[in-house]
């Protein structure tokens, strides 16, 4: 199993689950609203007062600046409200989708059932809730790892006449960032994966088996990550391109640049399924397949030999003579 044709066949997995995948989207579409809404209505309110921006003006208040500070600090406390609960409900959100279409995935549905997507939503929503948790501090360490390169950097050379050793560990420090950060979070899918696939209920054994599974097969793990990667950043660039070309000028542009991002967005969904199809691929390709409980050991034995266990028995109980008839 290599990366292209694991790559391959996460994006054939997305493309045939199109009721998840436009479920996924419509759900972070209706949490996105939870900001959208109030932010619109903030941003409303001080709009429909610019026509009389000349008489204010003219009659300038100090005290306005204070009406005006009160205004932003409520404003403030709105959308960071507003923010967490959104982040809060991603996050729980994030977790169920999880869940459901890995599970949707592994079993191979002929068609979508949203009976039993919230069954395997709802089963493996502990286990992934946990993983998640797990997953915060192996962030934060990739992310502190990624700043050794600069932070040695300004040990070594301070503030010196040349900069272009700074300038150096700085690109390092940004690709080893971005490379541990892809680590975790590749390895991250790979528990998910092990927990929904494997029936395991350990997170933390999970992640670190994924962490092992990722380091002994890198090329084909981290390499189907670098090609997402690169599909996103093409299409990223062509998206912020086709958004700064267009002035949203006309009602007809502005829905231009609307339907544009929420075609992006649904992108980034589709990415997030073909990335658990592919994991999904890599794991049963390499994974060593679980011993069954009940599975029976195979016993050595020659041919023509009785088993030891039966050959005891008959000598305990030999086999009865044969019935002459009492002697008749």
């Amino acid at each position: 199993m290599t990366a292209i044709q694991a790559f391959r066949r996460g994006w054939s997995a997305a493309s045939r689950s199109k009721w998840a995948l436009l479920l996924m989207w419509f759900t972070y579409a209706l949490i996105a609203k939870l900001v959208a809404v109030p932010a619109i209505a903030i941003l409303l309110d001080p709009l429909t007062h610019s026509r009389v921006a000349g008489d204010l003006l003219s009659h300038f208040d100090v005290g306005w600046l204070g009406d005006l500070a009160d205004a932003a600090r409520s404003a403030t406390v709105t959308l960071s409200a507003a923010g967490l609960v959104a982040a809060g409900l991603t996050w729980l959100v994030a977790v169920l989708f999880a869940g459901g279409i890995i599970t949707m995935l592994d079993e191979h549905w002929e068609r979508f059932s949203f009976t039993l997507f919230c069954s395997g939503a709802g089963e493996h929503f502990w286990r992934i809730l946990r993983l998640s948790l797990l997953g915060l501090p192996c962030f934060a360490l990739a992310w502190g790892l990624g700043r050794l390169p600069s932070m040695l950097a300004k040990q070594v050379y301070g503030e010196g006449m040349e900069g272009w050793p700074l300038g150096v560990a700085s690109i390092i420090r940004s690709l080893l960032t971005v490379l541990l950060l892809g680590w975790v979070a590749t390895a991250l899918d790979y528990a998910k994966v092990r927990l929904v696939s494997g029936r395991k209920r350990g997170a933390f054994k999970a992640l670190m088996y994924s962490f092992a599974f990722v380091a002994r097969h890198l090329s084909a793990a981290m390499g189907v990550w670098l090609l997402n990667a690169l599909t996103f950043a093409l299409l990223g660039v062509i998206y912020l391109k086709l958004s700064g070309a267009l002035q949203a000028t006309t009602t007809a542009t502005i829905l231009l640049l609307v339907v544009l991002q929420q075609l992006f967005v649904l992108f980034r969904t589709a990415q997030r399924i073909a990335g658990w199809g592919s994991a999904l691929e890599v794991h049963g390709a390499f994974a060593e397949p679980a011993q069954s409980l009940f599975e029976p050991e195979p016993v050595p034995c020659v041919v023509g030999e009785a088993l030891p266990g039966v050959a005891l028995e008959a000598e305990r109980a030999p086999e009865p003579q044969e019935w002459d008839g009492y002697g008749i």
